[in-house]
């Protein structure tokens, strides 16, 4: 059965919802209202929500447009005048509801002090180790799966051997390529021809707009949320933390990549996310937000096509920005995130949708994600400031030798300017003096003269 494209929307006494269901029988089509479950049947199209609030059958209607193939259902509030919150985020819609008389039984194993099960077996107490020390993907919960999905001769992530390294080594990898990357020669052109790279900074991307917290999702972007797997996330403390920290690291290379290309994009967009983002290149885990802004800086110092101390800075703003946004803000960069990855031909990137971004987008979406969650990692962004000397790439004294070599080229040019106008001095003083010698020389001719005519003069008198 296929899920039919959906929009729903309310008003005070209604929840409307306008279901795509071209070239179906009238007569074979069903729906359900009860309490906060709506369901839909045509074939070959089924559509179950759970909505957030309760509706009731008296007082409902429908109607059939037949040249837009749409079918509109008023569902009728219990509550007249209830607002009906996250209505557009419709993965957590089209969740199945848990039936209240099925108890879920949690898929946690209890252990004993010394680490082993009821039985004495340590293999559930390994299971777990090895899934954080060698775990990658969303939360680090896969593990011994990407050699499965990788189909094509093509390289997805940076890091080599990636189900058998663990996630130090994998970060140790990340370290040593860039210091092998980084370019100071790039980084100093950068430096001092930086005309472009302050068009790029100077941009104003959505985020920076007003009212660009107030998000309303396009059709291609509920498109996506509809076509997402329904899943629910039972997450501890500290994956919650990898997924935070993860989350600030993909959005830096996003804003970094919609920024450099001033929202125009490019068919570099993939290789730029995924290159500049540790977690998505090199499937690392982050420890704190001081050592992930670090590691995007730098990436972005020793990757890309611009390489700017204050570009870096910028992004850290946008990141900020971002987040401050709310959860509609990044939902939003995540699912342009999906799309850029789900659309390119440079390599796979769809392995990355699978593992990670599908998964960011969905959780995003569902109440494990709070309002706390946002504030919190905003609140070490904004408390936390890498410097030059933090990066590591020894920027400051590679722009103070920068500077030397440039005071030398100057004291040499100024050196070579007095030379050339001592010179100039000398030569015009010759100048004078012959030109003085040549009007004594004039002047003594005109007297000749003179005296030549006068006695001229004389000579015809007499």
């Amino acid at each position: 059965m296929l899920v039919p494209k959906f929009e729903i929307s309310q008003d005070e006494n209604f929840i409307i919802i306008s279901i795509h269901a071209p070239y179906t029988k009238i007569t074979d089509v069903e729906y359900w209202i009860e309490d906060t479950s709506f369901s839909f049947f045509a074939k070959p199209y089924i559509l179950r929500l759970n909505l957030p609030g309760e509706v009731g059958e008296d007082g409902s209607k429908s109607k059939y447009e037949v040249e837009s193939g749409n079918y509109i259902i008023h569902a009728k509030k219990v509550q007249t005048g209830q607002h009906f919150e996250d209505l557009d985020l419709l993965t957590t819609l089209l969740t199945t509801k848990t039936s209240g008389d099925v108890k879920s039984t949690p898929l946690i194993e209890v252990i004993d002090s010394n680490g082993s099960d009821a039985t004495g077996n340590n293999e559930s107490v390994d299971d777990i180790s090895k899934m954080l020390d060698y775990g990658y993907g969303f939360a680090n919960q896969k593990c011994n799966v990407y050699d499965k999905l990788q189909d094509s001769g093509l390289t997805t992530f940076y890091v080599t051997d990636l189900d058998t390294s663990s996630a130090e080594e994998r970060n140790n990898q990340r370290i040593e390529s860039e210091k092998d990357k980084f370019d100071s020669d790039h980084y100093l052109a950068d430096l001092y021809d930086d005309d472009e790279i302050l068009s790029v900074i100077s941009y104003n991307p959505w985020w920076c707009k007003d009212g660009y917290h107030k998000v309303i999702f396009t059709q291609q972007e509920n498109e996506i949320l509809q076509a997402l797997p329904q899943k629910e996330y039972l997450v501890s403390d500290k994956e919650k933390h990898i997924i935070l920290l993860g989350l600030v690291d993909i959005l830096y290379s996003y804003a970094y990549c919609l920024r450099s290309t001033e929202g125009e994009g490019c068919v570099e967009d993939s290789w730029t996310i995924r290159t500049i983002s540790p977690t998505l290149s090199y499937c690392i885990t982050h420890h704190d937000v001081a050592s992930c802004l670090v590691a995007c800086i730098r990436r972005s110092l020793s990757f890309p096509r611009f390489r700017h101390w204050k570009l870096t800075q910028q992004v850290h703003k946008d990141v900020k920005r971002i987040i401050r946004g709310g959860r509609r803000c990044i939902i939003r960069c995540f699912l342009d995130v999906y799309k850029i990855f789900q659309e390119t031909d440079i390599s796979p990137c769809y392995i990355i949708n699978d593992l990670y971004i599908k998964d960011y987008c969905v959780w995003l979406q569902s109440k494990s994600f709070t309002e706390s969650d946002a504030q919190g990692i905003l609140a070490k962004l904004v408390e936390t400031k890498p410097s030059k000397s933090d990066v590591g790439l020894e920027l400051v004294e590679l722009e103070k030798a920068a500077e030397l070599v440039l005071l030398e080229q100057d004291e040499d040019e100024t050196s070579s300017d007095d030379d050339s106008s001592s010179e100039k001095e000398e030569s015009s003083s010759e100048d004078e003096q012959t030109s003085e010698n040549e009007y004594v020389s004039v002047e003594s001719v005109t007297e000749q003269l003179k005296g030549f005519e006068i006695k001229e003069v004389s000579s015809r008198a007499l």
